[in-house]
């Protein structure tokens, strides 16, 4: 029997192989934090670059079938590059988690196999929370329009939306906002609050109280303004676009032009007197 053939590798090529990873390491991302969402079974990956990414688990090889007081507690390794059940003796790689390579050749080759054959995660999609289509990273389809804001927390986080009512539906959110989900998504992951616009006994009240003051007037786009012409500061739904028309066209020139001025003064922490006092000072 022929001797089986070896392959020597030298100590330069292996200070070569570890200074190559060295250089990339820096371009890995890196979890910061892992949990599981019982009512939603996903497996939550909070980044270091503050991104959150959810996976279901049963798509994940050796929690699958595993029970859920199993899954904890989650063990984070290597600065943020793995993960580790203990409890399982189940290890994952978070590269490999964010790219989609979620167990072994075999494992992926089944899961491949499973979605082929079941129709109802065809065109990349999977049956989630309430029956909404979910893709494979477990985020509900822009399409959904019937997807509740409880629904959506169960994704993206229990404060996501905190002021708008669990049963509100998406569409609803969407158009009274003017806003896509992966903008929302987006929005939450600054930190920034999106508010529901005003009740309609709100907007009443604030109706009867800005005709008693004598001194306001109609402006543009039927805002409100001041003798001087100034926007109201109360007047959160007015778009930068707007402010520009009043203000000077490079008036907060790093927003957009739809965007509102309650989320600006959210951003910023300023009121609308303090950001055109800054910007006339400049």
């Amino acid at each position: 029997m022929p001797e089986a053939a070896r392959v020597v590798t030298t100590d330069a090529e292996i200070d070569l192989a570890i200074k190559n990873a060295k250089a990339y390491e820096k371009y890995d991302r890196k979890a910061v934090r892992a949990d599981f969402s019982k009512s939603a079974d996903r497996l939550r990956l909070i980044l270091d670059d503050g991104v959150i990414c959810t996976i279901p688990r049963h798509l994940i090889q050796g929690l699958s079938s595993a029970q859920k007081k199993d899954l904890k507690p989650i063990q984070i390794l290597g600065g943020g590059t793995g993960l580790l059940w203990p409890i399982l003796d189940v290890a994952h790689s978070v590269q490999g988690l964010l790219s989609g390579v979620y167990g072994s050749a075999r494992w992926m080759a089944q899961l491949k196999s499973d979605s082929k054959s079941n129709s109802s995660t065809q065109r990349g999609q999977l049956v989630g929370i309430d029956s909404r289509h979910h893709d494979l990273n477990g985020m509900i389809g822009e399409k959904s329009g019937n997807t509740l804001v409880g629904t959506l927390r169960k994704v993206y986080g229990e404060d996501f939306l905190s002021d708008w009512r669990s049963d509100a539906k998406l569409s609803a959110v969407r158009q009274e906002l003017d806003m896509s989900l992966n903008e929302m998504v987006r929005q939450y992951k600054l930190g920034k609050i999106l508010r529901p616009p005003l009740t309609q006994s709100s907007q009443t009240e604030t109706l009867l109280r800005d005709n008693r003051e004598a001194s306001m007037a109609n402006g543009l786009d039927g805002r409100h303004r001041d003798k001087d012409g100034r926007i109201s500061e109360k007047h959160g739904n007015t778009e930068v676009g707007t402010l520009r028309e009043e203000y000077g066209q490079d008036f907060l020139a790093d927003w957009r032009s739809d965007a509102h001025l309650e989320t600006v003064r959210e951003a910023t922490g300023k009121s609308l007197r303090e950001l055109v006092r800054e910007y006339q000072n400049r």
